[in-house]
């Protein structure tokens, strides 16, 4: 989480010192301190692993969305 925060504030300082505007720069913060879905998903996966809530063969169910894979029969 921390290195997310720094992340986005690098981005924000690297915009400001280009000369960009304060708009841009917490546009550029938003960016870099984003978390997207599939880094959540695979968080989520690790923990429900580690702490016993599901084992390995019932995550290799869902995909890197969080939603179950499809299969034809």
């Amino acid at each position: 989480m921390q290195a997310k925060v720094a992340q986005g504030k690098l981005a924000m300082t690297k915009v400001l010192e280009q000369g960009g505007s304060r708009s841009d720069a917490l546009n550029a913060y938003y960016s870099g301190a984003a978390t997207q879905k599939t880094e959540l998903v695979d968080v989520n996966k690790g923990i429900n692993i580690k702490y016993h809530l599901a084992d390995t063969n019932v995550q290799d169910l869902f995909n890197k969305n969080g939603n179950l894979k499809k299969y034809s029969s």
